[in-house]
């Protein structure tokens, strides 16, 4: 993702995946990146005071849905877990995420990945890049140590 590519989408499906990003949310907005979500994630999250713009789920809008909007590729990540609450909810996301696939837009599936992603980009927001090491050179500090 760019640094110009600063438009998030977040479909979370339970409760506690989306207690669990709350920091991740928050390091997001800090970062100037804007918030949309799916009408139960938008929700959370607005209850929590933050800046989130809501989208309509799949098919249950006259407007503009979810689905459309990531087909014109108007977010730059995508950040969905499954729910499995309903057949529906479990259709919508497997439709969301393979139109991320087809569209080529990032999107990460797992809670715990997303809140270290969020923490990477805090890193490269402060210091302009992460570290990184060669595969050689973490084995050999290894057999040295």
């Amino acid at each position: 993702m760019t640094h110009g590519g600063k438009r998030v989408l977040l479909s979370l499906g339970t409760i506690e995946e989306k207690a669990e990003f709350i920091h991740g949310a928050k390091r997001l907005q800090s970062l100037g990146y804007t918030l949309y979500g799916t009408p139960g994630t938008y929700q959370f999250f607005h209850d929590q005071g933050m800046d989130i713009t809501k989208v309509a789920k799949i098919g249950e809008s006259d407007e503009v849905d979810v689905l459309q909007m990531v087909d014109k590729k108007m977010f730059d990540l995508i950040i969905n877990t499954a729910s499995h609450n309903t057949r529906k909810e479990e259709n919508s996301g497997y439709l969301l995420r393979t139109g991320a696939v087809t569209r080529k837009i990032p999107l990460i599936t797992n809670i715990k990945l997303a809140r270290y992603f969020t923490r990477c980009l805090e890193h490269i927001g402060k210091s302009g890049s992460l570290p990184y090491h060669s595969y050689r050179e973490i084995i050999t500090k290894s057999i040295d140590s």
